[in-house]
C-alpha cells in the first residue's frame, strides 16, 4: 500500500511540475528571415514573435526557467548532388522571473546586462525583435549558384532535473515546438 502511494505520489509530482511547462498554448514564429551581408560576413537575421504569452508569463512565474534556441544554417544547392553545407550558428536567450524584484528577466547573448521588465510583451517585442547569426565569410557565396537558409527556433525549459529524465524515460522533454524557416536564393 505505501508502494501505490510512493508511485502515485511521485506521478502526481512529475505531472504538477511539467503542467507549468510551455508545450501547449504557447506558440512562436519567425519573422523577416533573410540572409544579409554583414561586414565581409553572411549572418541570417529574423526575430522571432510570441503568441500566449500569458500562459509562458505564468509558467516564468511558478519558477521554470526558459531558454529560446535559435539555430541557423546555410548550404549550396546542388542539383546532383548532396547540398554543401557552408557554415552554421546558434544562440540561447534565457528568460526567468526574479520573484523578489517582480520582473521579467531576459538574458541575450553578447550583451553584459540583462534586460528586465515587469511586463513580458514589452520585453520580449524589445529583446526577441532582431537577431543576427553570422554563417560564413561572403566569399564564399559564388554568383550564379543557388542556396538554401534554414533557421530553426524552440522555446524549451532552461533545466529538466536529471532524475526526472531517468525517472520519466517516455516523457518528451524538448518543451514547446520547434519552429523552422527556409530561405531558397540564387546570388
Amino acid at each position: 500500500m505505501k508502494l501505490r502511494a510512493l508511485l502515485l505520489l511521485t506521478v502526481l509530482a512529475a505531472w504538477a511540475a511539467f503542467a507549468a511547462l510551455p508545450a501547449r498554448a504557447q506558440v512562436i514564429s519567425l519573422d523577416s528571415v533573410s540572409a544579409t551581408k554583414v561586414g565581409d560576413t553572411l549572418a541570417a537575421e529574423f526575430g522571432v514573435t510570441l503568441t500566449g504569452a500569458e500562459e509562458i508569463a505564468e509558467t516564468l512565474r511558478n519558477g521554470v526557467p526558459l531558454k529560446l534556441v535559435c539555430r541557423a544554417a546555410i548550404e549550396q544547392s546542388r542539383q546532383y548532388f548532396f547540398n554543401k553545407p557552408l557554415g552554421d550558428g546558434r544562440f540561447e536567450a534565457t528568460l526567468h522571473y526574479d520573484a523578489l524584484a517582480k520582473e521579467y528577466v531576459l538574458t541575450l547573448p553578447g550583451k553584459s546586462q540583462p534586460d528586465r521588465a515587469t511586463e513580458l510583451v514589452p520585453l520580449l517585442n524589445r529583446g526577441w525583435k532582431q537577431f543576427s547569426i553570422p554563417l560564413c565569410p561572403w566569399s564564399e557565396l559564388v554568383r550564379g549558384n543557388s542556396y538554401l537558409l534554414e533557421v530553426e527556433a524552440a522555446l524549451t525549459p532552461l533545466d529538466v532535473p536529471d532524475w526526472f529524465t531517468r525517472t520519466f524515460l517516455f516523457w518528451s522533454w524538448r518543451g514547446g515546438p520547434t519552429v523552422t524557416s527556409t530561405l531558397e536564393f540564387r546570388y
